[in-house]
Order: C-alpha cells, then sequence, then structure tokens
C-alpha cells in the first residue's frame, strides 16, 4: 500500500516534470515590437473620414465664408453709385441734367421727378414749398380740355366733393383722395364728403349735393368720357372714366398751383 508521503512525493516529481518539459520561450525583440506595433494601431487608428463628409464641410465652410465677406466682396467689385435715395436728391439731380426723361424733367420751371411711382414736384403756395405727389406729369395732361369758367361762390372756405355713389369705384376714390389732400393740406379749403342722390347706405348721413346747388362750393366727379374739366359757376365738373378721371384731378391741381395754364 502506498503511503500519503510516496504519493506526495510521486504528484512532485510528477509536477516538475511536467513543467520542465513545457518550454516557455519569450520572443526576439523585433517580433515582440511588431506585435506590439500592430495591436497599437488596431486600437488607436480611426477608421478612415467618408470622401463625401469632407466636401460636405469644406462647402459650408466656404459657403459662410461667401455670405459673411458678400457685401466687402460686393463693394469691391462694384463700389456704391451713390444714386439718389430721396426725392430731394432727384430733384437736385435732375436740375444738373443726370436723370432720364422717363424719370425727370423741367416743365415751366418746375422739376418733376418719378418716385415710388409717382410724379414729384415743388410748388410755392401761399409762401410756403411743399413736394406734391401725383400719378400723373404735366406731359401726360397736356391735351386735357378745359371749357367754362368759374364764379366769386367757389371761393368758399368749404368745398362739397360729390359724385355718384352707384358708379363709384377704386379710381374714384383715388381721384377724390389725391384731390382732398391737396385741398386740405395745402389749397387750405375744407372738403366737405357728399353724394348726388341718397340711394346706398354710404349716403345716408351725406349732404345730398350737385351742381344745382347754387349756393355752395361745388366739385362733381363725373364718371363719363373724358378726361375733360368743365367749370360752371359755382360747380367744378372733373370728367372721366378709370385712370382719366385721376388725369383730369391732376390736371385741375396743376392749374390750381399755376404749373400748368
Amino acid at each position: 500500500m502506498i503511503s500519503l508521503n510516496s504519493l506526495k512525493e510521486l504528484f512532485t516529481k510528477s509536477w516538475v516534470l511536467s513543467m520542465d518539459e513545457i518550454k516557455i520561450e519569450p520572443l526576439n525583440k523585433e517580433e515582440e515590437m511588431q506585435i506590439e506595433k500592430t495591436a497599437s494601431e488596431e486600437q488607436e487608428t480611426p477608421e478612415p473620414v467618408p470622401k463625401k463628409f469632407i466636401y460636405l464641410v469644406a462647402a459650408i465652410v466656404v459657403i459662410f465664408i461667401l455670405v459673411i465677406g458678400f457685401l466687402p466682396v460686393k463693394n469691391y467689385f462694384f463700389p456704391p453709385t451713390g444714386q439718389a435715395v430721396t426725392v430731394s436728391d432727384l430733384f437736385q439731380k435732375n436740375l444738373e441734367g443726370y436723370l432720364s426723361e422717363d424719370q425727370g424733367y423741367m416743365y415751366n420751371q418746375y422739376s418733376f421727378v418719378l418716385f415710388d411711382g409717382l410724379w414729384y414736384t415743388e410748388v410755392q403756395y401761399e409762401n410756403k414749398v411743399y413736394q406734391i405727389p401725383l400719378h400723373f406729369g404735366p406731359r401726360d395732361l397736356e391735351g386735357i380740355p378745359i371749357k367754362g369758367k368759374l364764379n366769386s361762390t367757389f371761393d368758399q372756405a368749404e368745398v362739397y366733393i360729390t359724385f355718384n355713389p352707384l358708379t363709384s369705384d377704386d379710381y374714384l376714390a383715388t381721384a377724390v383722395s389725391e384731390l382732398s389732400q391737396n385741398l386740405a393740406m395745402i389749397i387750405h379749403r375744407k372738403p366737405v364728403g357728399a353724394c348726388d342722390r341718397n340711394e346706398t347706405i354710404q349716403c345716408q348721413n351725406r349732404p345730398i349735393i350737385d351742381c344745382t346747388d347754387s349756393d355752395k362750393a361745388v366739385i362733381y366727379f363725373a364718371q363719363e368720357p373724358g378726361p375733360e374739366i368743365e367749370l360752371k359757376g359755382n360747380c367744378l365738373i372733373l370728367k372721366g372714366h378709370d385712370y382719366d378721371l385721376i388725369k383730369a384731378t391732376d390736371r385741375i391741381l396743376l392749374q390750381w398751383y399755376e404749373v400748368m395754364n
């Protein structure tokens, strides 16, 4: 029978022999360094960035630079021309002859300039100078006839502005507004809104006035063939359809300001 000490001694010798038979030899230096380098590269080297992403980032940067630098670049290659931006600037350029005929011209020593779709001129009325806007310049209005004569009844502080409410439209509203503003702000006569008949809700609380009211100063907008202006005692009649009605209005205003004869 094998004793405990004999088993112990046998196990120890077997373990020692087994360990002696296993040879763990170190790698040479070059192989060891190569393995370490490869492992390091596998752990630290990032994945390559897709080219599309690079192009996208580059494009964004370029666009940003262009946007930020657009104004300086524009001013460098296209310097400001000093173009007039006010009516007064345009008047000065017109006097110096820098405007084309469709932008400005002189008429009876009055300067007319086109600004924001309207024709402006400067007039002196009762020792004050005003810049007035009109839809048409005097060259557009020369052929409009003025017939008749007004009497002294027309020279009153209040002027009744009347028309047929059944035929009113945007052109009539524009003409009435343009005339009323000039009467109130420059000519200093009070415009009073009226109708020539009481057949609409809008006219229920307005004076009913026409040219037969001989004791009042009346301006009547007649939507009939024109443009034409008729002076009839106490009544000034402006005739026309659509833009012709506005032309008749601008024509009488320039007559009032003595720009046109």
